[in-house]
């Protein structure tokens, strides 16, 4: 009797062992998930501050000015849910603002269909009309208007092989490397110096000139 009831501990010690390992790898797997991706949509929730700092910067410097990586890696990534993250700033992608573009397009047009003298004449009458107001303080504004781009992009390790979130996500990249999948875009703050001097002011100047 005694030994029958050995045999029956035995079994079900193996049962139990062998319940635990197959149910121990799908476990691990859901850690890691549970793991990985509050990390990843942690990573990039910053990644959207990360843009709106390099389109600002580039806006506040007519796009001649960025940020390095390394700049941005410490800013918003130096902690734990950042470790290991690697930054790289994607070339820029400006836009034209919506009425800027407009008169482009419109200007574009024009010439092509009509020929550069009818937009020149027309530009010329609208001068005479707004006493020379339009071309400094309409046209140069909006032909110098830009919004300007920032785009970030992460690597970052995973506790699971990128291979497997691949395939889970069928087929889209994996969260070892992804972006916000936008750019952000700043207007550019120092439109209004390339205003010149219109006919009004200059006339101001003369009669200040002569009768001041």
């Amino acid at each position: 009797m005694e030994q029958k009831y050995r045999n029956r501990l035995k079994s079900g010690r193996a049962a139990i062992l062998l319940e635990t390992g197959l149910v121990m790898p799908i476990y691990l797997v859901l850690l890691c998930i549970c793991i990985d991706i509050p990390r990843v949509l942690i990573i990039k929730q910053r990644l959207d501050g990360a843009q709106r700092l390099v389109s600002e910067i580039r806006a506040r410097n007519q796009g001649t000015l960025t940020v390095d990586s390394s700049f941005l890696e410490k800013a918003f990534f130096d902690d734990g849910a950042g470790k290991g993250v690697k930054l790289t700033i994607n070339p820029a992608s400006d836009k034209r603002s919506l009425i800027g573009g407009a008169i482009q397009s419109v200007q574009d047009w024009v010439e092509k269909y009509l020929g550069p003298l009818f937009p020149a004449i027309l530009k010329f009458i609208a001068n005479l009309v707004t006493g020379g107001n339009l071309q400094p303080y309409f046209f140069n504004v909006f032909d110098k208007d830009v919004f300007y781009s920032g785009s970030v992009k992460a690597s970052a390790p995973t506790m699971l092989p990128s291979a497997a979130y691949t395939a889970f996500a069928g087929g889209n990249p994996p969260p070892s490397e992804f972006g916000t999948g936008y750019y952000c875009y700043m207007p550019g703050c120092d439109t209004c110096k390339y205003t010149g001097e219109s006919f009004i002011g200059k006339m101001i100047d003369w009669l200040n000139k002569v009768f001041g």
